[in-house]
């Protein structure tokens, strides 16, 4: 059939319309998007290509300006950057030492799996594991080689000569979903920290270029912590080593945060209520000293349950101050010491955390506003995503 000389001009017109459009792999609309940028902008739609975030804004503005291989209705949905875990202890928890290599392998591969479909029903996207063992690290780099580790893991080795020597031949690692440049320090039953160990660590991971993550006890380990960070910081100013403190932490010298470089990460639990009444943890201090700060779960392994994670790090309510002795932050910088700031403290902060333009397109669909009263319900995440790529979907 010949087309009418009108019919055929609205035709080019259409498709030159069509092809002046830019394409996205992925566009969600009808949400309320927190991107937590520079400017804690929110958006009702989001484009993504190539894993990445194209362009976050108004439903309208994006929906004329892409066309998409797949769109997303939310529903009016809340989406949040993926959570990390700022610290915890999973993958040494999987580990049974008596088991051949392989029998070891599968069971952890198994273990893991199951782990990290709880992580991602929560929209926990990446953990900072504490604790792990050259073997365990192993393990875990399989699992990444052959794509089935989803969630992003940075890894904190124990120290230990042979874990030492593992991370000299293998350095600053950074693969599709772990990196591993730390080493983390703390006292337990079979570790009892003096200041020569200390330092001795502290040496060995400026000539690394690691980052030295430590967890004092007691004013005599932090005294020591202030000592090497001030060496470690006038031979690299960024070192970016990291101090873990929790509800019953000793007194900390907020100053120093600053004028050495130190990053803190909050336990915001206390194990009883007798921590809570004693806390002197002040997160507005810590802020105000080194200006950002991550929240961590200190989680371990062996009393996991898929909710305890999400309950620990986001345990307040809505559009607050929340105070629990002096730990006392707004609801956006509880969002970014979960998603933004931990980035930061991981190397990763010019490319994950936030849901600005060209970083990678991390998140987690919410079924339900963050902290909406009586969230008792399994699915924190709805969907959750990790560069653009669905990898837990509760609809299904």
């Amino acid at each position: 059939m010949k087309m009418k000389p009108v019919h055929g001009l609205l035709f080019f017109l259409l498709l030159c319309s069509c092809m002046k459009r830019k394409y996205a792999d992925l566009v969600i609309h009808n949400a309320h998007i927190y991107t937590l940028d520079e400017n804690n902008s929110m958006g009702e739609a989001m484009a993504i290509d190539h894993g990445k975030v194209v362009e976050v804004g108004p439903e309208r503005q994006i929906l004329n300006k892409y066309r998409w291989g797949k769109s997303i209705d939310a529903e009016q949905r809340f989406i949040y950057p993926g959570f990390t875990d700022a610290l915890g202890h999973y993958a040494n928890k999987l580990v049974n030492n008596r088991q051949s290599a392989e029998s070891k392998q599968r069971a952890f591969e198994s273990q893991w799996l199951t782990l990290q479909q709880d992580l991602l029903r929560n929209g926990i996207v990446e953990v900072h594991d504490a604790g792990m063992d050259a073997d365990q690290l192993q393990q875990l780099m399989r699992l990444d080689h052959s794509g089935k580790l989803n969630v992003r893991v940075y890894t904190m080795l124990n120290p230990s000569d042979e874990n030492f020597r593992f991370a000299e031949k293998l350095g600053i690692y950074t693969s599709r979903n772990l990196t591993v440049r730390s080493f983390y320090l703390t006292s337990s039953k079979d570790i009892k920290l003096s200041r020569r160990w200390v330092e001795q660590w502290a040496q060995r991971c400026t000539n690394l270029k690691y980052q030295l993550v430590f967890y004092p006890r007691d004013s005599a380990e932090i005294s020591w912590f202030w000592k090497v960070a001030r060496k470690a910081y006038q031979v690299r100013p960024d070192h970016r080593w990291r101090l873990m403190v929790d509800n019953a932490s000793v007194y900390l010298n907020y100053s120093y945060l600053k004028d050495f470089a130190v990053f803190v990460t909050v336990f915001p639990i206390a194990t009883t209520e007798k921590k809570i009444e004693e806390n002197k943890v002040d997160c507005r201090a810590i802020m105000e000293g080194f200006g950002i700060l991550a929240l961590a779960s200190n989680f371990s392994m062996n009393s996991w349950s898929s909710m305890n994670v999400q309950q620990k790090l986001n345990h307040f309510p809505p559009n607050t101050t929340h105070k629990i002795g002096h730990l006392s932050m707004t609801f956006q910088e509880r969002l970014k010491a979960l998603t933004v700031w931990p980035q930061f403290a991981a190397f990763h902060e010019s490319i994950r955390g936030s849901l600005s333009k060209g970083f990678e397109a991390n998140f987690f669909i919410a079924e339900r506003p963050i902290n909406s009263e009586g969230m008792t319900h399994e699915n924190a995440a709805r969907m959750t995503f990790i560069q653009g790529k669905l990898v837990y979907d509760a609809t299904k």
